[in-house]
């Protein structure tokens, strides 16, 4: 059946029903569990939650000449936590500076506005990073942006309590 079925350009009804239960069963039914051994290097990385903390300051705000859709912002953000922040491209806990987009009445607009890698080596407890970005401003209404660093596929830092966002109006440092 299967030397049947892996030459044809589809795959029988029955067969594929059979094979998508048994993935959805292994999917949803399957227990994965995991052992922290206890000692140095215990705080692990930035996929650990409880482990993310920050200090974040915005230490700059200028419109880029001849630009009139971005601004230059400087921040200052230092690792506070326990845990090495990863800086691997598209690694589950790659640590990004991420600017939300907010309504006036402080609501997210967009929470996804914009990502700013931090560094191309990972940023150990207690190391701080300086940061220039080139933020794309929108053109219409009140510009509103939260800046929060993101453990990506892990948490926002605010979430977990252990970071103050900087909330930046255009015009305002």
């Amino acid at each position: 059946q299967y030397h049947q079925w892996t030459t044809a350009r589809a795959i029988p009804r029955a067969v594929s029903d059979k094979l998508v239960s048994g993935l959805h069963a292994h999917l949803t039914d399957t227990q994965c569990f995991y052992l922290r051994k206890p000692g140095a290097g215990s705080a692990g990385d930035s996929r650990r939650p409880e482990a993310l903390a920050a200090e974040i300051q915005l230490l700059s705000a200028h419109p880029i000449l001849g630009q009139p859709d971005f601004f230059e912002l400087q921040f200052r953000i230092k690792n506070t936590g326990e845990a090495n922040w990863i800086s691997q491209s598209d690694a589950n806990g790659k640590v990004n500076l991420g600017c939300q987009l907010l309504r006036s009445d402080g609501s997210v607009e967009v929470v996804d506005f914009q990502r700013f890698a931090l560094s191309d080596q990972p940023v150990l407890p207690g190391a701080v990073v300086h940061l220039a970005v080139r933020l794309h401003i929108q053109a219409q209404g009140l510009n509103i942006y939260l800046f929060d660093l993101v453990a990506e596929q892990t948490a926002w830092f605010a979430q977990m309590g252990r970071c103050k966002p900087v909330v930046w109006r255009m015009g305002h440092t």
